[in-house]
Order: C-alpha cells, then sequence, then structure tokens
C-alpha cells in the first residue's frame, strides 16, 4: 500500500505548482519530499519513493549513462547539426549566423586566402 502512496504522491507533484517548488527548493532533500507527503496524507518510505520514481520514469542502464556523458554512440561522427553552415538553410529555409557572429560576416567565414 505504501508504494501506492508514493505512486500517487509522485502524480500529485506533477499537478501542484506549489508543492514543486518547495521540494524543488529543498533540492529533493529526502526528509522533505517524505513530510510532504505525509502532510497530505501519502505514507511511504524512501526506499519506497526511489521505486515509485523508478516504476514511473524508468532507470537508466549503465550503457545508457555513459553514452550520455560524452562516450560512445551510433550518432558519433555524423556531421548533422541542428544550425546550418553560414549562407545555407535548413530543411525549413531558415538561416540563422554562426554562435557570436551577428553580423553574418564572421573573420573566419569572410577570409579568402
Amino acid at each position: 500500500m505504501a508504494l501506492v502512496h508514493a505512486l500517487r504522491f509522485i502524480n500529485s507533484i506533477e499537478g501542484d505548482s506549489a508543492l514543486q517548488a518547495r521540494i524543488t527548493a529543498a533540492n529533493w532533500d529526502t526528509k522533505v519530499v517524505l513530510l510532504e507527503g505525509a502532510a497530505r496524507g501519502f505514507l511511504f518510505t524512501s526506499a519506497e519513493f526511489q521505486t515509485a520514481l523508478d516504476q514511473k520514469f524508468g532507470v537508466l542502464s549503465e550503457e545508457t549513462l555513459a553514452n550520455a556523458a560524452g562516450g560512445k554512440s551510433e550518432d558519433a561522427g555524423n556531421d548533422k547539426h541542428p544550425n546550418p553552415p553560414p549562407g545555407q538553410t535548413d530543411e525549413r529555409g531558415v538561416w540563422s549566423p554562426p554562435p557570436g557572429d551577428v553580423s553574418g560576416n564572421s573573420c573566419l567565414f569572410g577570409w579568402r586566402g
């Protein structure tokens, strides 16, 4: 039953911006989470809360974490980039200057060496 309470509390957090703010301000401190839950009639332990989070949002594998932190990827080395090169447009026809160059005349791209 406590796991059900933890899952219901997680759902209540999603719908209550004031509660979200209090828990976020406390950096999701376990004591704060348990106290806020108890104040709303949801009784559960920190282990049950963690299990409920894992059930609701899933658990990342070690391999996924290693890849997410700049590790290997099947996509590594491709030349796809969300910003097209200067003077070119993306598939939507939108042009954007390179980062830091608001004029569109970057010294690197304007050089005719």
